[in-house]
């Protein structure tokens, strides 16, 4: 992923707006994009998926970029 590249990209977000009145909005998560000559670009994103966070440490939680089914 970072053989040939010399510059990259990294995208902090959140999966809606957190909400003022609690972290039930707080969502999350990130892209990662490292580009590179001749080739396509190579690219990761994950995020905390699933429950609701309670903490405003965008940190606190575990990063997946798997979704589990059911």
């Amino acid at each position: 992923m970072f053989t040939g590249a010399d510059y990259g990209l990294l995208r902090f977000s959140s999966a809606s707006e957190p909400s003022k009145y609690g972290l039930s909005g707080l969502g999350p998560g990130f892209g990662l994009k490292f580009l590179k000559d001749g080739v396509d670009s190579s690219n990761l994103v994950a995020a905390k998926f699933g429950g609701s966070s309670d903490s405003w440490n965008y940190f606190a939680n575990d990063f997946s970029n798997w979704i589990s089914v059911g």
